[in-house]
């Protein structure tokens, strides 16, 4: 291992760092490398210790990706960058469609429905694979594992919960249905291979995991929701409880509004491995439990909307285990 050449380019690895943090760890990473070059324990010589930090800290690039994922540089960023587009750029994106197509009067009449929920699909797909292209550039793969599901949701939900692809489907009795069916779903198998290999790659920190698992647990639920819903299981249609915490100026928040502000802070602005825990607990629940509440009366569903709470606890208790019996482990 060349010191000087591994030191270079682990530097412009460490984009996004100030430049006392990236000096405090350029020096913590060259006081390693120096301490390990001498240490007989690793090698009889010069060559077989050189060879066995190689291993030990991989390339600069995945060094520097382990730096960023542990202390994380502009972790405010990261926050914004989920928060903003998911919970208020929809707003005014979902009332600019509205207008496109009728106003919001018209929004649920035969007509202007399906093309209002088709091209809003779109437009999220759209926002989250932008996200995805800003989490890949920022090297950032908490923002990676959050939005990178959100665009195989997005997909998934025009394909199968919209059943764009199906034959009968009278938007497939042209061509360019099928030119698209067969564009979207080579596309979704590119993005869940993609979120596969990430998944496999970062198996050992399951927070991680956890993160990028629980939007697919959620959609899981909602379209299982669908089918008992289209056959006609909740004829008095399916209502949401409200869980009002407390009421600002007549306006309500309950516990689904409140934590979609709580668990990205708390999981992309803390460093703590148990606060960022909890993030995805609150991540988890509240869509979880008003599901559970308003279909507590059918088994299945109720089974499946426990389920992503169910693995955020497991998965918790699994970690903290893990981290007494070895103190030393790697969060990465």
């Amino acid at each position: 291992m060349d010191t000087d050449e591994y030191i270079n380019h682990l530097q412009v690895e460490l984009k996004g760092f100030s430049a006392k943090e990236k000096a405090e760890l350029i020096e913590e990473i060259t006081g390693h490398i120096e301490e390990g070059q001498n240490d007989p324990h690793l090698g009889s010589n010069a060559q077989e210790r050189n060879k066995k930090l190689d291993v030990e800290m991989g390339s600069p690039s995945e060094l520097g990706r382990k730096l960023k994922e542990i202390h994380r540089p502009n972790r405010w960023v990261d926050f914004f960058l989920v928060f903003i587009p998911s919970e208020v750029l929809k707003y005014p994106i979902l009332i600019i469609l509205s207008m496109a197509f009728g106003g919001m009067s018209r929004i649920n009449s035969s007509w202007a429905s399906e093309p209002y929920i088709m091209a809003s699909i779109r437009v999220s797909f759209l926002l989250a694979i932008l996200l995805v292209v800003i989490a890949k550039q920022r090297q950032s793969l908490t923002l990676l594992l959050f939005w990178l599901p959100q665009s195989i949701i997005s997909v998934f939900t025009l394909l199968f919960r919209e059943k764009r692809w199906l034959p009968q489907s009278p938007f497939n009795t042209q061509l360019i249905g099928t030119i698209e069916s067969i564009f979207w779903l080579t596309l979704m198998a590119l993005l869940v291979s993609w979120l596969a290999y990430l998944i496999w790659t970062n198996h050992r920190n399951p927070l991680l995991v956890v993160l990028a698992l629980i939007p697919i647990l959620i959609t899981f639920g909602n379209t299982t929701l669908g089918s008992y819903i289209s056959t006609g299981q909740f004829p008095g249609g399916y209502q949401l409880p409200n869980l009002n915490i407390l009421v600002v100026y007549g306006f309500p928040f309950g516990l689904y509004q409140i934590s979609v502000v709580i668990w990205p802070l708390l999981f992309y602005v803390f460093r703590n491995q148990q606060v960022r825990w909890l993030g995805l607990l609150l991540y988890a629940v509240p869509l979880s439990m008003m599901n559970l509440v308003a279909s507590i009366n059918y088994p299945i569903l109720t089974a499946i909307w426990v389920i992503p709470s169910l693995i955020v606890i497991i998965v918790w208790l699994v970690d903290i285990k893990r981290h007494i019996n070895q103190p030393n482990v790697a969060i990465w």
